[in-house]
């Protein structure tokens, strides 16, 4: 190697969504030398790569926002309830030009390669231009759902006309007018977008395997005395949402009300579960009260999660609003999903995606009954007839929580294959660290709550306790930080433990890697909540970083 052309660093960090701004700011106001490497021409991370038409957050804007500077939050105004792609890229870039933090990113770069040199005690990382790094710490922030799952239909590259997929979609807006659209996928994406879709296609055919249940978001414009409230309570705001189970308090109607609302102390629904209530009981509480809401009777009713009659009892009503909501009896029967419970996947919420269904315009093809055999030149085949399109919109998901860190070819101490280790399934201590693989640190990934709260704070909380944890180090003359092999196959455990009474568990969904043909099944994320993660942190903080090697 020639040292010459090796840019000697403290700090190398991977990605720069959300996380890696932070984080880039975060270690750079510590004194610490700060490289970032982003595969993309800008900062944004998921809303960078996500431009798909009807992109937005499922998570309340004034919530999915940075807390660590006061100024930011007073000066940055959200326009609506969930906000769009558009406006949340806007957002983080905002933060990134205010904190002047691109001066530290290289774009349109990626990291192919990191090695740990033991000797040295250092990072070795190289780009794919030819660049190499030495970092005393490898930081990866590489997002949970960044890496694009593509179907592998049969010829597929035979196709002649617009390719896309949701997850990568160009920066130039697609132009669907007048033309015949197909979207295979009926996940988060395909939900939202295709309603936008529809409004502009002459034909959109909906190809589906299995849907996902959805209600409506009832998204809406902020007014300013409800933006006022937020502001003037925003550092209790931020602290109430740490000490809820996914670190969300806004799951009603955004109202000066409702700020007064989120912050009474044990206000919560009355102490019984949703399978209590009777079928009209339970039809009228969803129409009444949380149709338009967002999510929020997820978390009121956790026996959603669990319990055979409260499934069977929600699925019920659910059906039902389904067949009421979409004329064609056809359409209805392949909008019904065939998973086993409600909650055995991410629950979804959407804008007028059962009513775009009685457009004239859209069809369904329920691929159960009619399966893809391949593409061709001018569309799709099935084993019924060929269909033409002019474009092929992929909504397929994404290679989630594992995807990006496995693209890296990544060695550690005796030269172990992290991809090699976690064949079997991601193995972490805290969703952190990885036995083997020193000051090497993940942010909000396998093993940590992530996916299952708003992401925006489970990152902050994340890149706050790596800040402190590479403080701690160089105040304690410390070299180098990697679990305890034995408390990382406890934790590794301890989260599937959790996981297991739940339908989540049991699903064909992402959470579980059952989306990527091949991968194992393991359940990948810590759904026991952010107030007991940010516990079990702050323990091992306390008890000088128990359950770690320091060195």
């Amino acid at each position: 190697m020639d040292e010459l052309n090796v840019k000697k660093i403290d700090v190398l960090v991977v990605g720069a969504g959300f996380a890696g701004v932070y984080l880039t700011y975060q270690l750079r106001e510590n004194g610490l030398s700060v490289q970032t490497i982003e595969a993309g021409e800008d900062v944004g991370g998921t809303w960078y790569w996500n431009r798909y038409p009807g992109a937005r957050c499922d998570v309340p804007s004034v919530e999915y926002s940075y807390s660590f500077s006061k100024e930011l939050e007073q000066e940055w105004t959200w326009s609506e309830k969930y906000s769009p792609q558009p406006e949340i890229l806007k957002y983080i870039q905002h933060v990134a030009d205010r904190f002047d933090v691109k001066k530290n990113i290289l774009f349109n770069t990626r990291v192919v390669k990191a090695e740990y040199l033991e000797e040295k005690k250092i990072w070795s990382v190289h780009t794919d231009d030819g660049k190499i790094f030495e970092a005393s710490y490898f930081i990866l922030a590489t997002g949970s759902l960044s890496v694009p799952r593509l179907p592998d239909f049969k010829n597929m590259n035979d196709f002649k006309g617009e390719f896309y997929h949701t997850g990568d979609w160009p920066v130039t807006p697609v132009d669907f007018k007048g033309k015949r659209v197909a979207v295979i996928g009926t996940g988060s994406s395909g939900i939202q977008s295709i309603p936008v879709i529809a409004q502009d296609a002459e034909k959109l055919t909906v190809f589906i395997k299995d849907s996902n249940y959805t209600l409506p978001a009832g998204n809406q414009l902020l007014t300013p005395p409800f933006t006022k409230a937020v502001k003037e309570n925003y550092s209790r705001i931020r602290k109430k949402a740490r000490e809820t189970w996914g670190g969300i308090l806004f799951n009603s109607n955004p109202t000066v009300e409702s700020v007064t609302e989120v912050l009474t102390e044990n206000k919560k629904e009355p102490d019984r579960t949703l399978g209590s209530f009777s079928k009209e009981e339970v039809h009228q509480m969803m129409e009444e009260k949380y149709l338009g809401t967002g999510l929020g009777f997820v978390t009121n009713f956790p026996d959603i999660q669990y319990d055979e009659n409260t499934d069977a009892r929600l699925r019920e009503y659910l059906n039902e609003r389904i067949r009421k909501l979409v004329k064609d009896p056809k359409k209805a029967a392949a909008l019904i999903p065939k998973s086993k419970h409600y909650a055995d996947r991410r629950p979804v919420i959407d804008t007028n995606y059962y009513q775009t269904f009685n457009r004239e315009n859209v069809d369904i093809v329920d691929v159960n009954q009619e399966p893809i055999t391949e593409f061709y030149e001018n569309g799709i085949r099935t084993t019924e007839r060929d269909y033409e399109y002019d474009v092929i919109v992929c909504a397929t998901g994404f290679d989630a929580m594992t995807g990006a860190i496995n693209k890296i070819d990544i060695a550690g101490k005796q030269g172990e294959i992290l991809k090699e280790k976690w064949s079997q399934g991601p193995r972490t201590y805290l969703g952190l660290m990885s036995n083997n693989f020193p000051n090497m640190f993940m942010i909000a990934g396998a093993g940590s709550p992530s996916v299952f709260c708003n992401m925006v704070l489970a990152i902050e909380q994340h890149v706050e306790w790596v800040s402190q944890c590479i403080q701690y180090m160089k105040a304690a003359n410390k070299l180098t930080i990697e679990p305890e092999l034995a408390e990382e196959d406890k934790w590794v455990q301890h989260c599937i433990d959790v996981a297991k009474p739940l339908f989540v568990s049991r699903g064909d969904s992402w959470y579980v890697g059952a989306n990527v043909p091949g991968k194992p099944r393991v359940f990948m994320a810590y759904i026991a909540g952010m107030p007991n993660y940010i516990a079990k942190c702050e323990e091992v903080v306390k008890n000088n970083y128990a359950g770690f090697i320091l060195q």
